[in-house]
């Protein structure tokens, strides 16, 4: 949709009211179109994971990545951490389901998902990545692992 202007220019200071009006309403269209991702990358975490009564008394590593859409063009222009998703709250949250043992992933990747959307009303999508190293499979094996993908209703 084209959007035209008519103005009566009276003042260069007129002129260049105009021009900044022009400016910000194109910055804003370009708002709300804008897509923003937040994420964590590789964070390792050791928990009591897994079908198996020796993986729940043992333990392992797990890698998680997380990536969050949301709008965070107000912190692009304010600067303040409340106009944005804060890493330091993710990470008790991660930190806090983790701690709860479970036996499926599929189980703790859905809490996780779950009280994150709860947490951060803003966040349009979440994909999460969790990997158990090493898992107890009968072969060598780096990770295995679940994927969520989600988006809010």
């Amino acid at each position: 949709m084209e959007q035209r202007y008519c103005f009566f220019v009276s003042s260069a200071k007129t002129q260049l009211y105009i021009l900044r009006f022009k400016e910000r309403l194109v910055f804003s269209q370009k708002k709300a179109t804008m897509t923003n991702k937040v994420f964590i990358k590789e964070l390792r975490l050791y928990a009591y994971h897994g079908v198996l009564p020796q993986e729940q008394k043992v333990g392992a590593y797990y890698t998680l990545n997380l990536e969050f859409e949301t709008n965070f063009s107000d912190a692009m222009e304010t600067d303040d951490l409340h106009n944005t998703v804060n890493y330091a709250e993710v990470l008790e949250i991660i930190k806090g389901e983790m701690a709860q043992p479970s036996k499926l992933l599929e189980h703790v990747g859905g809490r996780i998902v779950k009280t994150l959307f709860a947490t951060f009303p803003d966040v349009k999508r979440i994909k999460l990545q969790l990997i158990k190293e090493n898992p107890p499979m009968g072969a060598e094996c780096k990770g295995a692992g679940i994927e969520i993908e989600d988006f809010r209703q």
